[in-house]
C-alpha cells in the first residue's frame, strides 16, 4: 500500500487565521498553510503584506485592535462559522544597548506581544471547535533570556507560560494550543 505523504499533511477544507503576517516567520507560515491547502485569512499592521503569501487574504490589522481583529475572524469563519487553526506570529522588540528600558517601551512590548496574544486567541477561540488549534509564536528567549531587551524576553516567556495555561483551559474543548520557540531567523525584524 503506497500512502501519498502529502495527503497526510493536507489541509484542504480548513480555515486558518494568522496574526503578525505581513513579513517574516508569520508570512512564512501563512504560505506553508496555503501551500497545504488550508483557506488562510492574514493579518498584520502594515496596510499591505511586506512579503506576499501567495494563496492568503490579508486584511491590515493591528493585534490590539480587538475590535478589528474579530472582524478578521468573523471573515475568516465565513459561511461555515468556524476557524480551524490560529497562529499568533505578531511582535515587536526594541532592544536597548544599555538594557534599561523605559516603562512606555515595556509596557508596549508587553502589550503586542503577550496581552494581545492572550486577547486574540479568546477572539478566534469563538469560532474553533472540537480539534481546532491555537500556535504560539515565542522564542528560545521564552527560555534563555540575553541581555539588553527585558521586556522581549518577558512577553516571550510569559506567553510560553499563557500557551500552558491555555492548553489546560481548552482542552476539555478539544482545542489544541501549542508554541513554536524558534533560535534566530534571518528576517527584516532581527
Amino acid at each position: 500500500m503506497t500512502t501519498n505523504s502529502l495527503a497526510l499533511f493536507s489541509l484542504t477544507g480548513r480555515t486558518a487565521v494568522v496574526a503578525g503576517a505581513s513579513r517574516g516567520i508569520g508570512a512564512a507560515i501563512a504560505a506553508g498553510l496555503a501551500g497545504a491547502g488550508a483557506t488562510v485569512f492574514s493579518c498584520g499592521r502594515s496596510p499591505e503584506p511586506l512579503e506576499p503569501s501567495e494563496g492568503t487574504t490579508y486584511r491590515p490589522c493591528d493585534v490590539t485592535d480587538e475590535a478589528r481583529f474579530e472582524a478578521v475572524c468573523r471573515e475568516a469563519a465565513g459561511t461555515r462559522r468556524r476557524i480551524d487553526a490560529f497562529v499568533f506570529a505578531a511582535g515587536v522588540t526594541f532592544p536597548s544597548v544599555s538594557g534599561h528600558q523605559s516603562a512606555d517601551t515595556f509596557a508596549r512590548t508587553i502589550s503586542v506581544n503577550l496581552t494581545s496574544a492572550y486577547q486574540t486567541a479568546m477572539i478566534a477561540a469563538k469560532w474553533m471547535h472540537e480539534s481546532s488549534s491555537i500556535v504560539f509564536v515565542t522564542s528560545i528567549n521564552s527560555t534563555l533570556g540575553f541581555p539588553g531587551n527585558p521586556a522581549y524576553v518577558a512577553a516571550k516567556g510569559g506567553l510560553r507560560q499563557l500557551m500552558k495555561a491555555l492548553a489546560l483551559d481548552f482542552g476539555s474543548r478539544g482545542i489544541r494550543v501549542n508554541a513554536l520557540a524558534p533560535g534566530y531567523i534571518r528576517t527584516s525584524m532581527t
